[in-house]
């Protein structure tokens, strides 16, 4: 007689194969963009000009499908009313400075591509050594 397999474990694997699927067995096609560093202030349609990674949807938000990395001595700086999208894991590193000041009639919003947390969570912020 076969075991059957437990709730738990049947939870994991639909897991796995749903959601992570994608990025834990198979090879990501997308190329992340990394700050060279030089001491440059990005904004968004500046980092949407210089990556395929970020693009402008008529919807009024950021869609952003690679990893984004601001080095030490740059900053990016995210103005108010801004809704950045992140796909499945995809997330923002901080190695130099992150300016995003909202305003109670235009909130920045820093969310998954499709907006139905935890099933599509995206990688989040990450602050590494900044000032």
């Amino acid at each position: 007689m076969s075991k059957r397999p437990s709730l738990l474990t049947v939870i994991c694997w639909l897991f796995l194969f749903s959601v992570g699927g994608s990025w834990l067995f198979a090879p990501s096609a997308r190329a992340d963009w990394v700050s060279p560093g030089d001491g440059t202030v990005y904004t968004m349609p500046m980092v949407d000009e210089l990556t395929d990674d970020v693009t402008w949807k008529a919807d009024g938000y950021y869609e952003i499908s690679g990893d984004l990395t601001i080095s030490a001595n740059d900053k990016l700086v995210v103005d108010p009313g801004m809704v950045l999208k992140f796909d499945s894991a995809v997330g923002l590193t901080i190695n130099g400075a992150l300016e995003a000041f909202g305003e109670p009639e235009e909130i920045i919003v820093f969310t998954d591509l499709w907006d139905q947390w935890p099933w599509y969570s995206w990688g989040g912020i990450r602050f590494n050594h900044t000032c």
